[in-house]
């Protein structure tokens, strides 16, 4: 049996016991996760049924009907073309009773269409009950790919390092980033790339621009490629020349506060627990309220999935096949900000394992370029 029908007949397992008739999953992550196949989302409709007590439907765009083709042993397949009316095709499909499942990234157009179809008084609820429990831990498999897409993105800093020079623009450090990730095999980007010079680095989720690069700015570069759709996601904060002492001060606490986190995961540990391992040694320096996001995310088919970390919380249990970041950070606005970032997954007996590769010496001191 190939994993793809695993997968489906696991959801199916799951989806009986939460009391499902129906799930209906579309984001490109699950349909790559149910079928293999890379979709570029659009408003077409894109989508795999699942029947709890049934077969399973996959809907495809004609645009795709070479790829699909192939997936008829596990699916009854529906190639559509722009314009064409799938609602009585639809409505022979959707069950008469029992609660929905329904993808939250689901196309608001095509929630409406089925809503429609199955009626306003159905139950409906959000699919990642389903979709979480099947993703949350990863196989052999997945983690060999995860472990290759941050293999790349780390080489492909290390050949960025040297191109960094006064007068660059985030915009186009950005794009020499990128290019080095292609140029080494990844497949496509995480999510966009984010570099940001100077007092922008206080701004978590900073857009590139055309600010250039000055003497002593700190650089914080958030990244990461994709490889057979599992992502990679690493930050590291450097500074073109020596940095100011504060900005010294700063790197050595979010580095103290990285180790503490990853120094808390191992059997029995919580998410909640390694968000308080970090928040604790950032808010005994001072600069509790500078950090401001969690300490992680699950990483995967998508750049955040489960297990999710609540802050101060107990959370959920970590366990093996889990893979999440670690990415403590201080944000001083109008100054400057500081991120640290590794992906780690956990092994056969509750530990971390690095899924890059970068010199441990990194996270002792800053590097000077």
């Amino acid at each position: 049996m190939g994993k793809y029908r695993q997968r489906l007949e696991k959801a199916q397992k799951l989806m009986q016991k939460a009391g499902y008739s129906a799930l209906f999953a579309s984001s490109a992550a699950n349909l790559r996760y149910f079928t293999g196949l890379q979709i570029i989302p659009d408003e077409r409709l894109e989508m795999v049924f699942i029947l709890a007590d049934g077969r399973a439907a996959l809907f495809l765009s004609g645009l795709y009907k070479a790829e699909g083709q192939g997936l008829a042993e596990d699916y009854d397949l529906y190639f559509h073309g722009d314009g064409q009316d799938l609602n009585q095709v639809l409505r022979n499909l959707i069950p008469g009773d029992g609660k929905l499942a329904i993808d939250e990234q689901m196309w608001a157009s095509h929630l409406l269409q089925i809503w429609e179809l199955a009626g306003s008084e159905r139950q409906y609820k959000g699919a990642s009950l389903i979709m979480d429990a099947l993703r949350i831990c990863k196989s052999k498999e997945e983690i060999s790919f995860l472990e290759k897409a941050g293999k790349i993105s780390a080489d492909a800093w290390k050949k960025t390092l040297p191109q960094i020079k006064e007068g660059i623009t985030e915009l186009q450090l950005a794009n020499i980033l990128e290019n080095e990730m292609r140029e080494l095999g990844g497949e496509g980007l995480s999510f966009a790339t984010i570099i940001a010079f100077g007092e922008h680095s206080a701004a978590p989720h900073h857009v590139p621009g055309q600010t250039p690069l000055r003497k002593g700015d700190p650089i914080v570069m958030d990244f990461g490629c994709t490889y057979h759709g599992y992502c990679a996601d690493i930050t590291r904060t450097v500074c073109l020349g020596p940095a100011a002492e504060d900005f010294v001060q700063v790197y050595g606490i979010v580095a103290q506060a990285l180790e503490a986190a990853r120094n808390k995961i191992g059997p029995g540990a919580t998410t909640g627990q390694i968000d308080v391992a970090a928040r604790g040694v950032i808010e005994e320096a001072g600069y509790g309220e500078y950090f401001i996001h969690r300490i992680s995310h699950g990483v995967g088919l998508d750049t955040h999935e489960s297990p999710r970390f609540p802050i101060k919380e107990i959370g959920e249990e970590i366990r093996s096949g889990m893979v999440f970041s670690v990415e403590p950070g201080i944000y001083l606005p109008g100054r400057f900000g500081v991120r640290i970032e590794d992906v780690v997954a956990i092994d056969s007996k509750g530990y971390p394992v690095d899924m890059h590769i970068l010199h441990k010496d990194l996270l002792q001191l800053p590097i000077y370029l």
